[in-house]
């Protein structure tokens, strides 16, 4: 294992919680520090490093932007993994993956039309609800696990949706 940055024991950390929530058990994991100790970094190579086909990864960085931006990054990200751990050819643009998926994944990608119109119509609390069950909706349809990595997730707050957090901890945690 190539040392980084002296954080070796941190990375074979967070590969212990991977099997362990590939066994089943729930893992929630904060990581904390100052700006620019390189947390992101860490996640990042730690996300490089996870091969296991039967979890797909969920990488989001949190901006200052409207759930409409996350929300489509969200779905993005989850589509484009979930193609990619399938060996597919995959695209960036989250309409040609939503296609790709119509037949495959039905629920997910309509979830994720749902999510979208809601989002339209300014329903953003039920939207943000909807966008927290996707993953759990991909599980059911494929059998594989989405290990969820919210960068900057205190960001959350900035949404406008009525309680952020506390929804988080209900539908992920």
């Amino acid at each position: 294992m190539k040392k980084f940055f002296d954080r070796v024991a941190i990375l074979e950390l967070l590969d212990k919680r991977s099997k362990s929530f590939k066994e089943g058990y729930r893992q929630n994991i904060a990581i904390t520090g100052h700006r620019f100790a390189g947390k992101t970094s860490l996640l990042l190579n730690f996300l490089i490093r996870l091969t296991d086909d039967k979890i797909i990864p969920v990488y989001v960085e949190i901006r200052h932007e409207p759930l409409a931006n996350i929300a489509d990054r969200v779905s993005g990200v989850l589509l484009y993994n979930f193609f990619k751990r399938q060996n597919q050819k995959v695209d960036n643009d989250l309409d040609l993956l939503m296609k790709m998926g119509q037949r495959i994944i039905p629920k997910t990608v309509e979830s994720i039309r749902n999510i979208k119109s809601l989002i339209e119509k300014g329903e953003i609390d039920t939207a943000y609800s909807m966008l927290l069950d996707l993953t759990s909706i991909l599980e059911q349809e494929t059998g594989k696990l989405c290990l969820i990595v919210l960068d900057e997730f205190h960001l959350l707050e900035n949404l406008g949706v009525s309680s952020p957090f506390a929804e988080l901890g209900k539908k992920i945690m």
